[in-house]
């Protein structure tokens, strides 16, 4: 195809990822999927994650601190927002999550988090252990 000179083809931009309303209240948001092993109860995985209010201010990160977090689904104690969250992901995954205060720390204030605050993540599976088998980013 030839276009005249001053004329060029506009490509869609993506749309962002639609969110999935789960039933306990979690709001989902796919960043970016990936094929392979799924994370399920009893899993470890390393996790890079950012907690942030709704308005946007971070409260925590393990970025900051430096190094992923492992984490034992369901046995590591880590709110029940986060942990549903993770459930289904595969390595290198990353989701955007909204967890309602009874995911998360109810209403009681914890550092800079208020008492019945709904609360933005941000989580990334870095490694993904399943029995005897790592599934990772290298």
């Amino acid at each position: 195809m030839v276009l005249a000179p001053g004329c060029f083809i506009l490509r869609p931009t993506p749309r962002p990822p639609e969110p999935q309303l789960q039933p306990s209240g979690l709001v989902i948001w796919e960043l970016q999927e990936t094929d392979g092993p799924k994370a399920a109860l009893g899993d470890t995985v390393l996790i890079h994650y950012e907690i942030m209010l709704l308005d946007g201010t971070q409260v925590d990160s393990s970025m900051d601190q430096g190094a992923p977090i492992e984490v034992v689904l369901g046995e590591t104690e880590v709110v029940a927002g986060i942990t549903e969250g993770l459930l289904g992901m595969g390595a290198s995954a990353r989701r955007k999550l909204q967890i309602p205060p009874d995911l998360g720390w109810g209403d009681q204030p914890v550092g800079p988090i208020p008492g019945g605050s709904t609360i933005l993540a941000e989580v990334e599976i870095v490694e993904l252990t399943k029995g005897d088998m790592a599934v990772g980013a290298q």
